[in-house]
This record gives structure tokens, C-alpha cells and sequence, in this order.
């Protein structure tokens, strides 16, 4: 898919470079520069131009160079315009945006630019209005892009009069097309069509449409909620053959719907897409007759068997995306179906959540054109043959979650100089690397979780400069943090170490953005220097035995968002300073020896949603700013020494008595009808058990769903796109309790993406329904 994306941006980019050289254009000056022409651009067209813009709202000031001053007169150096050398007309208007965007109306006085063939207002934002009618007026527009605009409703009819239209996208808008886009088979001339994410369900004639128009090179329907039937009617003998490009991503199609018509049209086709849909039985052969094809996409439906035979003559394939299927069959057997010259060209194979058995074999070291090889999740077991190490371009390794066992050498990296993601993790496999190994690669991502290489922390790691994420949990590593890992990029070793962590404030430079030491043997106190980490966003201690006081630089995290020091020895005041955190979602502090009262400004944390302060030593009254809390959905402060009435009328009477239970002083709903002197709070017995310790997790976990889409989805997005966050977020969850819901979530999320951005990381959850499967 990011392949495709080039080739489009390549087309439509050569399609706008013939355009100003068939016209012989002056530029203006925010494209190709180089010296205006004397001939100076039409009163007429700079004065709708000028209405153009003040009906639109600029407060990015795009359109600043735009106006009557004496330096503004040639609206041929306007940004965006660009004017015909021999007549002055305007010729191209590209108001894509770098920086802000525009809003407001589009001006009918766009009409006044009759010969437009050009007009780009993508990436703006129109609130949600319709596109105008009028533009399909503008005869002699060749290309027209209102993507991602912000445009909603239907899509205007009258578009099909612009007859001499080459490209048209629509993609990324609210829109809707209606029962009959016969619109659009007027657009005879067209070779790029993108309606990505219209509804076009009533549209039961695409492929007829589609069929009339003979030179379409590109065609993009993602997630248009094609409907599952095709007209009983429907001809193919006049399906178009130019097709190149085919993108029908996330429509629910059946094989029964999509196949007759794809195998009638493929000959020419060079990416195709059909992933996130519902395709079943096996892989076609026909597939194999594609022989033009570069990049085939078939994630995420319900394939079954293996690679067909067939697929062995695609000399062209380089990108093959199967994952999230059912597939099976021996690996062994998958990789010689797709020997012979596809082995040459093969540079993507990804076949991670499918049920292929079988070991690595040797055949694997002949695809010498392999960058990226991802089989997680699957079945395999046996070992792991040397001859990997032979694929010199490979950058992604990603065989997490299978049952593979045996040795990993030195000789299994011998020539891997460009990998940056080695995923070896949950299997049974052991590294035996000597102390004085240098990798000829530098990782960004290193996942060897339960791959033993202890008890000495290995050596190696230290020669990998640039990681972004480190889990070696496991590993059978009983030594101590070494002082030259605080110099490394990230911090989330995942390990049983001991010791103190003095020496955490070696790590400076301020870039730190995820600290994870929970679930350790860590001691003595916490380190007094978080200011110097300002963008710090997760910070998970849990689970150790740190002891003193938390400090106070704590509260100078102003970019945190999660704050876990769970199961500590922890002793003092909670600090004022962590009501200045003011981004804070869950903060967890149970299970400490923790004194004084709870900070007074502690509802100074609007955005928080999960709040644990059980099990402490805790006094005196609950603040009465915790009643301006807004999206508190989980709360615990039992186990302690509070005392007072509960705040009436505040979102705190909304939970259960077992959030306050354990507080001998506390009265009032929910704990108690009213606070009487006649009337005694009961003590609720219980017993503190795996059970209590679990329960925050339980909550916690439910409380962050909402919270995470509604008020942190910057955050959320930041997860599923960053894997280091990703990973020690979701890991983070694991430690407390799986959490389905979420998780789920956000790999719809993920698998609507391409392979690059979306790498799905093994969890409990992921491991356990591996095995399963398998069984």
C-alpha cells in the first residue's frame, strides 16, 4: 500500500508537470519559480479570485500574498496560481495547503476561470459542507482533488459533465453516492479515480460504471461499503484492461462478487489490494496469471490452505501480504510455491496470524531480494536454519509467537547488515552469542522476550545505538542494570534486575518519552530528576522495592499521562506537586506505605479517569476538589485512614462502597445512608488476596477504554503508530489484567494500515490464542 501510494503521487505529479508544460506557464512563485512573463494575469479572473478568497476564512494567512497593493497586482505570483504563458488565463489553482488550511464557502466566482484545468483544494477544511454543483461547470478541468476537505452529503451529479477530466479525488470526505454513479461513466477520458471512504452501499452499478470507462488506470475504493451483489446482467466483455492500480480495501466483499470481474480485468494490473474484506476457500490460481503484478494485498479475510503453485511464475511480485488469514500448510512447502524466478523479485512477505506449521528451511536463504520476512503468530516449530543469515537486505524479522526451538548463532546474523527489527520473542529458542559479538546491524527494535541468554546481561546490546524498544523479559538475566545501558536511547528492559537506579539520571537530553522498570528487583529511592525529562508519557515503576519518598521533580512531567508506582515500599506524602500534571489519565500509587492527607489540588487533574490510592496509610478528609473531577470512571481509596463525610452530589457517590470500604471514619452514601452520630460505619472485611490486588486492574482497564477515544486520542494514536509506546502500553496493561476491549480496538486500528505502520506485538492474550490454535 505505501508502494502504491508513490506510484500514485508519481502519476498524479506527471500528470500536473505535462499540464504546465503543454500551457508553457508562468509559475507563481510558491512552485517552480523562475522569471514572470510580461503578460500580466486577467482583470476579470483576478477580481473573482479576489471573492474567492474573501469568502473564505484564512487565519493561517495562506492566501496573504493575495490582495490589491501595488506588489499583489499579478495574480500570476499569487500563491497557488499558476497563468498560461500565451494567453495569461489562469490555468492551475493549487491550494493544498503546507501549513494550516482554509476554510469558509467556495465562491461561485470560480466560474469566472473558464480555462481552469487544474484546481487542487484538498487537505482544507469546508466544515462539513456540500460540495458545490457549480463546479461541474468548469468544463476544462482536467484535475480535480477535493480530498480530505471536510466536505459532506452527496456527491454532486454534475461532476459527470467534466468530460475532459483525467483525475478525480474525492477520497477522505463524508460522502455519499447514490443508486446510479452513471455519472461517472461521462468522465470517459479519466485515468485516476479515488472515492476512498464514500459510502457508495445503494451503488449497485460500480462495476458497470467502472467498465465504460476505458483508459482508468488507478481506481481506489477503500471502505466505501461496496455492496455484496453484482448486476446478474452485468457484461465483461467490455471490462477495461488498463487498469493498473486497484485498491478495494475494508468492503466486505465475498469471492463470489469480486472474483469474475477481478480476473477479467487483471491483466494489466500492477498493485492490487483486497485485503480487509471477506474472501474465503483458498487462494486462486488465477492469481498466478497476474503476471505484471508487484504488490498483492489479501490480509485480513478468511483465506485458507497455502500459496498456490501458480504463484511461482509472478517474476514481478515484491510485496505478498497474507497475514490475518487462516492459512496452513508447511512452511517448507509455502516458500518452494514461490521459488523459481519469484524468489528473485520477492521483497515483502508477511504471513504473521495464520496457522503454517513447519520449521525454517533452508530454501529461505535463496530469497536474496527479502526485506522484510514476518511469520509471528503461526504455528511453526522445529529450528531455525542458518541459511537466514544470508539475506543481506533483510530489515524486519518477525517470528514472535511460534513454537521454534534450537540455538541462534552469531552465523544466524552473519550477513544481516540491514535489519532494524529482530522479533524472535515468545518461542523457545536460546542465543548463544559470545561476549565479544558486534552485530554488523543497529536495531531500532529489539524483541527478545523468553529467548534465554542469561544469567550475564548480554554485551552485545551495547553496540545498538539507536533502539527505540528492548524487551529481553525472560531471558534468564539475574545481573545487575550495567551503567552504560542508562546511555542508551530507551528504558524498558523487561528484566528481573536488582539494584538501585542512581544512575537513571545519566539519561539526558530530554527526549525520553517512555520509562518502564515495573515488575524487578529494584531498590532504594527514586531517582529526584524527572525534570529533566519533559516529555516523558509513561512512567511505570510498579512492582519493586523502592522505599523513601516520591519526589517532588514529579510533578514537572507535564507531558505524563500515566503514572504507575504500584507495590512499593514507598513512605511519606503524596507530593503537591502531582496536581500539576495536568494531562494525567491513571494514576496508581496502592500498596505503598504513603502518609498525610491526599493533596488538596488533586482535582486539578481534569483529564483523570483511573485514580488507586488503596492500601496506604492515608488520612484526614477526601479534598472537596475531588468533586470537580469530570471523567472519573474508577476510583479506590479503601485500606486506609480517611475519615469525614463523603463529598454529596458529586460523581464520588457514583461508585461502589467498596472504592471507600476500609476507611473506619468515612460516612455517607455510598458507605453509609448518613453520618449520624448514632450511626457507625461498617468495617467491610476483606481479605487482601491475588484477588484485591488484581481488582484496580479490573477497573482501571474498563475505565481507560472510554477515556482513551474520547479525551486522550492523540495519545491513542500515538500508541498505534509508535511501537516503543505501543508495546510498553500494552504491556503495562498486561501486568494489571488482559484488557479485550481495547486491545481489540486498536488492532482494527492497526490492520487498517500497511504492514510498515502496523506491526502487531505478541501479548498474553495474542500468545495464548496462538497456542490454541495450534494444539
Amino acid at each position: 500500500m505505501v508502494t502504491m501510494s508513490l506510484v500514485m503521487s508519481f502519476f498524479l505529479s506527471t500528470l500536473f508537470t505535462l499540464f504546465l508544460f503543454e500551457e508553457h506557464p508562468t509559475l507563481g512563485s510558491n512552485l517552480l519559480g523562475g522569471e514572470v512573463n510580461a503578460t500580466r494575469c486577467r482583470e476579470d479572473e483576478r477580481q473573482a479570485l479576489l471573492i474567492f478568497k474573501a469568502n473564505l476564512v484564512d487565519d493561517s494567512g495562506i492566501l496573504s500574498s493575495w490582495g490589491n497593493g501595488d506588489d499583489k497586482r499579478d495574480c500570476c505570483n499569487w500563491t497557488g496560481v499558476v497563468c498560461s504563458n500565451r494567453t495569461g488565463h489562469i490555468i492551475v489553482l493549487n491550494l493544498q495547503p503546507t501549513d494550516g488550511y482554509l476554510g469558509g464557502t467556495i465562491s461561485p466566482s470560480l466560474l469566472h476561470l473558464s480555462h481552469l484545468n487544474y484546481l487542487d483544494l484538498s487537505f482544507n477544511n469546508f466544515n462539513g459542507s456540500n460540495i458545490p454543483k457549480f463546479i461541474g461547470s468548469l468544463r476544462n478541468l482536467r484535475y480535480l482533488d477535493l480530498s480530505n476537505a471536510g466536505f459532506s452529503g452527496p456527491i454532486p451529479y454534475q461532476l459527470g459533465n467534466l468530460s475532459r477530466l483525467l483525475s478525480l479525488d474525492l477520497h477522505g470526505n463524508d460522502l455519499y453516492g447514490s443508486r446510479n454513479l452513471d455519472w461517472l461513466s461521462h468522465l470517459s477520458s479519466l485515468k485516476n479515480l479515488d472515492l476512498s471512504s464514500t459510502d457508495l452501499s445503494k451503488a449497485n452499478d460500480w462495476v458497470q460504471v467502472v467498465n465504460k470507462l476505458p483508459f482508468l488506470e488507478t481506481l481506489s475504493l477503500q471502505s466505501c461499503n461496496l455492496p455484496n451483489t453484482i448486476s446478474p446482467s452485468l457484461s465483461l466483455i467490455n471490462s477495461s484492461t488498463a487498469l493498473t492500480s486497484l485498491q478495494l480495501f475494508g468492503n466486505n466483499l465475498t469471492s463470489s462478487v469480486i472474483y469474475p470481474w477481478l480476473f477479467n480485468v487483471s491483466s494489466n494490473l500492477v498493485y492490487l489490494d483486497l485485503s480487509l474484506n471477506l474472501l474465503e476457500g483458498s487462494i486462486p490460481e488465477a492469481f498466478g496469471n497476474m503476471y505484471a503484478l508487484k504488490q498483492l494485498s489479501l490480509f485480513s479475510n478468511q483465506l485458507q490452505g497455502g500459496i498456490p503453485k501458480s504463484f511461482r511464475n509472478m517474476c514481478s511480485l515484491q510485496s505478498l501480504l497474507l497475514h490475518h488469514n487462516r492459512l496452513t500448510g508447511d512452511f517448507t512447502e509455502n516458500t518452494q510455491n514461490l521459488s523459481g524466478c519469484t524468489e528473485l523479485s520477492l521483497m515483502i512477505l508477511v504471513l504473521d496470524n495464520n496457522e503454517i506449521t513447519g520449521s525454517i528451511p533452508d530454501q529461505i536463504g535463496k530469497f536474496h531480494s527479502l526485506t522484510d520476512l514476518s511469520l509471528g503468530n503461526n504455528c511453526l516449530n522445529g529450528t531455525i536454519s542458518e541459511s537466514i543469515g544470508h539475506l543481506g537486505e533483510l530489515q524486519i524479522l518477525d517470528l514472535h509467537g511460534n513454537f521454534l526451538q534450537g540455538v541462534i548463532l552469531e552465523t544466524h546474523f552473519s550477513n544481516l547488515s540491514s535489519l532494524q527489527t529482530l522479533d524472535l520473542s515468545y518461542n523457545s529458542l536460546s542465543l548463544e552469542l559470545s561476549n565479544n559479538w558486534i552485530p554488523s546491524f543497529q536495531l531500532s527494535f529489539i524483541r527478545l522476550g523468553s529467548c534465554k541468554s542469561g544469567p550475564a546481561f548480554p554485551k552485545w546490546i551495547r553496540s545498538q545505538k539507536i533502539f527505540a524498544e528492548l524487551d529481553i523479559s525472560d531471558a534468564g538475566v539475574s545481573d545487575t542494570i550495567p551503567l552504560w545501558f542508562w546511555d542508551l536511547s530507551v528504558v524498558q528492559p523487561d528484566q528481573w534486575f536488582s539494584g538501585s537506579i542512581s544512575s537513571l539520571c545519566r539519561i539526558t537530553g530530554g527526549a525520553l518519552q517512555l520509562l518502564d522498570l515495573s515488575e524487578n528487583l529494584l531498590s532504594g529511592k527514586v531517582a529526584n530528576c524527572f525534570q529533566q525529562w519533559p516529555y516523558l508519557q509513561i512512567l511505570n515503576l510498579a512492582n519493586n522495592f523502592f522505599s523513601g519518598r516520591i519526589p517532588s521533580s514529579i510533578g514537572s512531567l507535564v507531558s505524563l499521562a500515566m503514572l504507575n508506582l504500584h507495590n512499593n515500599s514507598l513512605s511519606g506524602e503524596i507530593p503537591g506537586t502531582i496536581a500539576s500534571l495536568s494531562g494525567l489519565v491513571a494514576l496508581n500509587l496502592s500498596r505503598n506505605i504513603l502518609t498525610g492527607v491526599i493533596p488538596q489540588k488533586i482535582g486539578q487533574l481534569r483529564q483523570l479517569e483511573a485514580l488507586d490510592l488503596s492500601r496506604n496509610r492515608l488520612s484526614g478528609e477526601i479534598p472537596s476538589s475531588m468533586a470537580d473531577f469530570t471523567f472519573l470512571s474508577r476510583l479506590d481509596l479503601s485500606y486506609n485512614n480517611l475519615s469525614g463525610k463523603i463529598l454529596l452530589s458529586t460523581q464520588l457517590q457514583n461508585f461502589d462502597a467498596s472504592a471507600f470500604s476500609n476507611n473506619l471514619a468515612l460516612c455517607g452514601p455510598p458507605v453509609s445512608s448518613s453520618c449520624s452520630a448514632a450511626e457507625t460505619p461498617q468495617l467491610q472485611s476483606k481479605s487482601i488476596d491475588q484477588g484485591d490486588e488484581d481488582e484496580f486492574g479490573k477497573w482501571f482497564l474498563v475505565g481507560m477504554g472510554f477515556g482513551f477515544v474520547v479525551t486522550f486520542g492523540g495519545f491513542c494514536s500515538a500508541l498505534l503508530l509508535k511501537h516503543s509506546w505501543r508495546h510498553a502500553y500494552f504491556h503495562f496493561l498486561d501486568g494489571l489484567l488482559e484488557w479485550p476491549n481495547v486491545r481489540q480496538g486498536s488492532q482494527k486500528g492497526r490492520r487498517s494500515k500497511t504492514k510498515f505502520e502496523s506491526r502487531e506485538l505478541p501479548s498474553t492474550r495474542s500468545i495464548m490464542s496462538a497456542r490454541g490454535k495450534c494444539s
